[in-house]
């Protein structure tokens, strides 16, 4: 993420309402450890964080990303994520360690979720903020978009992750069509640092 796609970020939970703050994608925990301060400084909702880490999410119809990833430490990588979020979580963190449309359903079914690195986070089962950085080939995010953007609040953002990306166009085709189908009940749309945002109207 760059700095002026969080700074951006910043000022959307500024304007957020109270919600769940809910990230697609994690890996190392970057903009998660972002959400985390953010939350406990507007005193938003908890996060929550769904990554499979996987190299199941790694096929994204690109070549030059599968051999990049195929040897990839994944668990590993989530226990850097643990690391670097921990000091930020203060017991408003966690995450389910699940493809995103599994971490849909069983956020459907529970608003509770259990980890070893962060014990028990309860929900609430409508998002204020909802980040979606998953596998960025269009089929999965068009999915992604489907499932989670059900619960976003009025007033609430969604953060299309790569609007601009080198690699394809899945994340731009998902977010025109979202922004174009929904037309009045968006309230703004920007693109900054690569990132497109999406306001929904209050």
């Amino acid at each position: 993420s760059y700095e002026p796609k969080l700074l951006a970020m910043m000022e959307a939970a500024r304007r957020a309402p109270q919600g769940d703050i809910v990230e697609i994608g994690c890996l190392f925990g970057r903009t998660a450890a972002l959400l985390a301060l953010l939350t406990n400084h507007f005193d938003l909702g908890n996060i929550l964080c769904v990554d499979p880490w996987s190299i199941k999410s790694t096929e994204q119809g690109n070549a030059q990303l599968r051999e990049a990833s195929a040897g990839f430490a994944w668990t590993a990588f989530r226990d850097m994520f643990e690391i670097n979020v921990a000091p930020f979580a203060r017991g408003r963190l966690n995450y389910i360690h699940a493809l995103s449309l599994d971490g849909a359903t069983q956020y459907a079914k529970t608003l509770a979720t259990r980890s070893e690195a962060f014990g028990e986070t309860i929900y609430q089962g409508e998002i204020g903020l909802l980040h979606i950085d998953g596998n960025h080939e269009y089929e999965h995010v068009r999915a992604d978009c489907e499932r989670w953007a059900q619960w976003v609040k009025p007033g609430g953002w969604i953060i299309f992750d790569d609007y601009v990306w080198d690699w394809g166009d899945g994340p731009k085709r998902v977010a025109d069509d979202y922004v174009a189908r929904e037309g009045a009940n968006i309230a703004t749309h920007f693109v900054v640092g690569g990132a497109m945002f999406v306001q929904r109207a209050s």
